[in-house]
């Protein structure tokens, strides 16, 4: 399994920061985790790098797992992005 450390501050101004955490995980074959666990702050352009990182997982049937804040749990019930992402993740509140 690969660990992905989502930072806690996922604003706008960090959103090229976020994909090119993400970019090396997106073709990995075994499982990835996100670890969301820490995200305090996060803007919309972040879900939307979030839930195009699952789904191109999904399309590659590569196994995603999201361990989330509550913050982040909420801000995806908020979106709507919560059930596009149920379809290939685990969600995780602590």
């Amino acid at each position: 399994m690969t660990i992905v450390a989502l930072p806690a501050d996922l604003g706008i101004e960090s959103a090229t920061d976020l994909k090119q955490l993400l970019l090396p995980a997106v073709h990995v074959d075994a499982e990835v985790q996100l670890d969301g666990l820490a995200v305090s702050r996060l803007h919309c352009a972040s879900l939307q790098l979030l839930a195009a990182f699952v789904m191109a997982r999904s399309q590659g049937n590569r196994p995603t797992r999201i361990t989330a804040s509550q913050t982040l749990t909420q801000a995806l019930g908020l979106l709507g992005l919560d059930a596009l992402l149920d379809d290939a993740t685990t969600t995780s509140v602590h």
